[in-house]
């Protein structure tokens, strides 16, 4: 016999011989288990989701502003730091070293070496060359 089935059994006693406050006081405490049961799947769940950006921070490398698994990445560092979530940035134009979070628009030099602007864009940076 399970422990449900020792609690309806005891239950059906108590009643049948008119013990109510007993009747009651088990019933409570099986609700109560039941919610503690319920509590402990939940803080499980939470635990569960915490290993996994535990393993994903363990596993991310930083590197020139941004996160890198081995060669897979750049991930923006905003995204990653602030809401966990691991974001691939964007280079801002082709051979470009800068790269852009689509999400959170934070850019970044993802090769720390200066930018090269090419002469056909209309970048500020052109005239004072």
């Amino acid at each position: 016999m399970g422990p449900i089935d020792w609690i309806k059994n005891t239950l059906s006693v108590l009643k049948e011989a008119g013990k109510i406050k007993e009747y009651e006081k088990i019933l409570s405490l099986a609700n109560e288990n039941e919610d503690i049961k319920k509590k402990l799947s939940e803080t499980e769940q939470k635990i569960a989701i915490l290993e996994g950006e535990i393993n994903q921070k363990r596993k991310l490398k930083y590197r020139n502003e941004s996160y890198w698994d081995g060669d897979d990445g750049p991930f923006c560092s905003r995204c990653f730091d602030e809401l966990g979530k691991s974001i691939r940035i964007h280079p801002v134009f082709t051979g470009s070293n800068f790269s852009i979070c689509p999400k959170c628009n934070t850019r970044v030099n993802i090769t720390g070496r200066p930018d090269f602007i090419p002469k056909n864009t209309n970048d500020p940076r052109n005239s004072a060359r």
